[in-house]
């Protein structure tokens, strides 16, 4: 039963997820264009984090978290692939290319992080299984603080006492948001109505539109001060993505199964949660990768639309 003090704020909540992708939008917008805004909001991106996770383990069906752990043994190899095998492998081409500095940095990272928190909802609006996207977050999220330890010794190029921190930061940070909400939708909301699953719904647009103007506090600056500069991260961002994503449904291609389930495993390569990597690292590692880690937001709101007709055309 949802608590009596909290149902005021149903039906604004309920409204918010009515709003669906046009909140993130609007926090694209808004970051974009208040600077200073998005600068005070990125002060706050640890509890906006955190609540995003919460919110996002609380949306979880009990008989979700059983089903991912019933697939360990498919989703786990796929999980440790894709964010400690592709990030290493990264980590080894840039050494060899003798190419390093924030940008080399943020790519190791991006694809050492977790599947974002939306990628069930957005598997499927662009036709794929939301359930192994699903999986593939509860594991990906759980093991996040294990794989991320090499990945962030190559990235940031600190010594291995000076990764433990950050890792015991992702720790404590998932274990704190997701242990909560386990213990929330166990003992409060053990059967959420249709209305209740609404108002999280829009408890998690509102947080990830906040989320979102916090990370936007460096295109603004960058388009007026050096505009084809901004261009070309964008452009390896957007690389970035729908690289991932098309590289991952190619390779997944000859092994069979249902197209949907590998469309949305290559839906989660390409689709990170790289921001929870900023409330775990000092800001001064992150500071020179906050433009990339802007641009990186749009292709992901951009997926449902440009990759759609692929994933249904590749079958």
């Amino acid at each position: 039963m949802v608590p009596r003090v909290i149902r005021p704020l149903l039906s604004p909540l309920r409204f918010a997820a009515r709003l669906g992708p046009w909140a993130l939008v609007i926090g694209l917008a808004v970051g974009i264009l208040f600077p200073g805004l998005a600068s005070t909001v990125r002060l706050a991106l640890m509890p906006l984090i955190a609540g995003i996770l919460f919110v996002s383990v609380l949306r979880l069906d009990p008989e979700a978290v059983t089903s991912a752990l019933g697939h360990a043994r498919q989703d786990v190899p796929i999980v440790l692939v894709l964010q400690l095998g592709l990030p290493l492998g990264f980590a080894a081409l840039f050494a060899a290319a003798d190419w390093s500095g924030p940008y080399a940095a943020v790519l190791i990272l991006t694809v050492a992080a977790a599947p974002i928190a939306g990628g069930a909802g957005l598997a499927a609006l662009t036709g794929l299984d939301g359930a192994t996207a699903l999986r593939l977050l509860v594991w990906g999220t759980a093991l996040i603080p294990v794989t991320s330890i090499l990945p962030l010794r190559f990235a940031l190029a600190e010594s291995p006492a000076g990764i433990w921190l950050p890792a015991f930061k992702l720790l404590l940070i998932v274990a704190l948001s997701g242990g909560a909400a386990l213990a929330v939708r166990r003992w409060m909301l053990a059967q959420p109505s249709s209305g209740d699953r609404q108002a999280l719904d829009g408890a998690g647009a509102i947080l990830l539109s906040a989320m979102v103007v916090g990370l936007m506090d460096e295109i603004q600056p960058m388009l007026i001060s050096d505009p084809l500069g901004l261009l070309k991260v964008f452009t390896l961002a957007c690389a970035v993505n729908f690289g991932l994503q098309l590289a991952g449904a190619l390779l997944l291609k000859p092994l069979g199964g249902a197209a949907d389930r590998r469309g949305a495993m290559a839906l989660v390569a390409g689709n990170r949660n790289l921001a929870l990597f900023l409330v775990a690292l000092p800001p001064s590692s992150m500071d020179a990768m906050m433009v990339f880690v802007g641009c990186y937001q749009i292709p992901m709101f951009l997926t449902p639309l440009i990759m759609r007709r692929f994933y249904r055309w590749l079958g």
